[in-house]
């Protein structure tokens, strides 16, 4: 895709006042690291999270690969609603995380099976996400189809259960019920987001079952990033863009309410 369309944002009519955001995170809200530990979360980013979500009566949901635990660490003092490792956690508003049932026995008998030999690889880390891993590679990429081709081999046993994920140098293995899609399914049933359209940006593979579920139910798909311009209507270039976006919509929805008000008074 041409550069200079790229540049130039693309995105469903708004202001979104019934709108249901559901927003992914690391290459989505904040910019790609090294590592999950290393990313930058912006000063002013909890700021605009926090006035969208009470422009949007609530209804903005953080939607990540992450642990929901992770997630809260990285916008504290805020706490929204999530769902963490691609929807195995679902927390609503203020209520306790619910996990999924998944197959907790297999994914640790696989786990154990390839750990030594994929940690023992340069470059290679393993991060345990509790009710799935993730074999992260950024630093070692030469040894990405090694990987997984082993873990590929390590599932064929219990594909019924498990499946791979793959996203931004990184193959993780989850429940195979499990993915962004269902999880925005499962919010969209719920108070505040029952009722609304729901809006989904994202910018990985991992994304593009939460795409689909938005615009299956009448919504919006945001796809961000060079390499995946293609996959939805919508789009943002990058992060930065993201960030910009949302603080025009939290002060467009709030001017509107402000002149809806007026106009109700006269």
């Amino acid at each position: 895709m041409n550069e200079s369309l790229l540049a130039r944002p693309h995105l469903p009519p708004g202001p979104g006042v019934a709108w249901a955001l559901f927003l992914d995170i690391d290459g989505t809200l904040l910019d790609i690291a090294a590592t999950p530990e290393e990313v930058i979360v912006p000063p002013d980013l909890g700021v605009t999270l926090e006035k969208l979500q009470r422009a949007l009566g609530g209804a903005l949901a953080l939607v990540s690969g992450r642990a929901i635990k992770s997630i809260d660490r990285l916008f504290a003092p805020l706490r929204l609603p999530a769902a963490g490792q691609h929807g195995a956690e679902i927390r609503v508003a203020d209520s306790e995380v619910t996990r999924a049932d998944v197959c907790s026995a297999t994914l640790a008998r696989v786990r154990a099976d390839i750990f030594t030999h994929l940690v023992s690889m340069p470059g290679v880390r393993v991060e345990d996400k509790g009710l799935g891993f993730a074999v992260h590679y950024r630093h070692a990429p030469a040894a990405k189809g090694q990987i997984e081709q082993r873990l590929a081999e390590a599932l064929a046993l219990h594909a019924g259960e498990l499946e791979l994920l793959h996203g931004k140098m990184v193959v993780e293995v989850r429940a195979r019920e499990v993915n962004k899609g269902r999880a925005l399914e499962v919010l969209m049933r719920q108070p505040p987001f029952a009722g609304r359209i729901p809006v989904f940006v994202g910018d990985d593979l991992t994304d593009e079952d939460g795409f689909k579920a938005a615009e299956r139910l009448g919504g919006y798909a945001i796809a961000v990033g060079h390499d995946r311009v293609q996959v939805t209507r919508y789009w943002l270039s990058e992060p930065e863009a993201v960030r910009r976006w949302l603080q025009r919509l939290a002060t467009d929805i709030h001017w509107r309410d402000h002149e809806a008000e007026a106009a109700c008074r006269t």
